[in-house]
């Protein structure tokens, strides 16, 4: 303003107003993932013909953060940006926000930078299909996978390393609690993300994380015949039992066609199944150690709790009639007592109950069938 003097002390007032300049953030509101530092924060002046350089000065949450020139760097306009590492309600200050001239200019919006929480999943086995292990399940089980609980917003993806091939993502899970089957082998959860956490072309928050996952194959076992060509005296029954996948010890439960089940555990990946020995688990055991019997495979567990239970035979051949023989103190009794079914047999031997094996198991005589 100017002051101009005239007669009689009077005199007129010149008032002349600048424009002020205008400064505000470029965004509202400025998301990042919690553990990383914010991206740049950018103020832009709009100068209105003010004289530049502008002097701003930033609060972090109604207190002083700091002060920055920002030049003209364009005909009638000029930017600025800072960083920062945490979060909280970012403005500019009205009392500090001045010209060249040191007129006041004119504040625009605030931003805020939000720290977005990282997602989390915690992983169990599902179903029936626990083995031994915090993320262990058996192939094959019923309802057998890997029951996946995410925390954070949806929708999550994940990452799975598996061993000797390229990284798995599985993505858009939706639900926070959701089950995923995997093939057999060993595989780890190595990220999880929350794919829309920062919108935009943002690469989405994620974890690293290390969670191994184990998939167990089922136990498979066959069986097989003694190499012999005759039972001596008190001479038992047997069979070779084989692990051809799984871990041992395992344990096999064999069925005949009577319906007679034994079980014996085995501590190495084979052994001999002796009838006068294994645990009987339904039927009668002079019905097991007497006759003719065709043995299948009806359950099998190993190591790991992994199960195999089929209601119908697991090996491609099980035991026939003829490689099993009944214990008799004769070879000649044995065959002549495996003639006749137990229920024709001659009163006096019908009545003989077989020894108990002291010798040599199972020798049986025959093939596979």
């Amino acid at each position: 303003s100017k002051a101009r003097g005239g007669e009689g002390g009077s005199g007129t007032a010149v008032v002349q107003h600048f424009p002020r300049a205008k400064a505000g953030f470029t965004q509202q509101s400025l998301p990042y993932c919690q553990g990383k530092l914010p991206p740049p924060v950018e103020i832009k002046v709009k100068g209105n013909s003010s004289p530049a350089p502008w002097q701003v000065t930033v609060l972090r949450n109604d207190q002083f953060f700091t002060s920055m020139l920002v030049e003209n760097s364009t005909e009638d306009s000029g930017e600025v940006t800072f960083t920062t590492e945490e979060a909280g309600e970012y403005k500019i200050s009205p009392e500090g926000f001045v010209d060249n001239r040191g007129c006041l200019g004119e504040v625009m919006r605030s931003i805020k930078l939000v720290a977005i929480p990282l997602p989390g999943v915690t992983v169990s086995s599902s179903g029936t299909s626990s083995c031994k292990g915090d993320a262990c399940v058996c192939e094959g089980a019923r309802g057998g996978g890997f029951r996946l609980r995410f925390t954070g917003e949806p929708p999550w993806s994940v990452t799975i390393q598996t061993e000797g091939k390229n990284a798995t993502v599985f993505d858009d899970l939706w639900d926070r609690e959701t089950t995923l089957a995997l093939p057999v082998g060993s595989h780890v959860l190595s990220a999880v993300s929350e794919t829309n956490s920062l919108g935009g072309d943002h690469a989405p928050c994620q974890r690293k994380v290390s969670i191994p996952m184990v998939v167990r194959p089922k136990p498979q076992a066959v069986l097989s015949p003694l190499v012999c060509t005759h039972l001596c005296k008190d001479e038992s029954a047997g069979m070779m039992v084989s692990l051809t996948q799984g871990t041992p010890p395992f344990t096999v439960h064999v069925q005949d066609q009577l319906g007679n089940v034994v079980r014996q555990q085995f501590t190495a990946s084979s052994g001999e199944l002796r009838l006068d020995t294994a645990e009987l688990v339904s039927g009668r055991q002079a019905d097991v150690l007497t006759g003719f019997h065709n043995w299948t495979i009806r359950q099998l567990s190993d190591a790991w709790m992994c199960k195999t239970m089929e209601d119908s035979p697991v090996v491609s051949g099980a035991l026939p009639a003829d490689t099993q023989h009944a214990v008799t103190a004769t070879k000649q009794q044995a065959q002549a007592s495996a003639a006749l079914p137990a229920s024709e047999a001659p009163a006096g031997k019908a009545q003989k109950q077989p020894t108990a094996a002291k010798g040599r198991a199972g020798r049986g005589r025959g093939r596979i069938g």
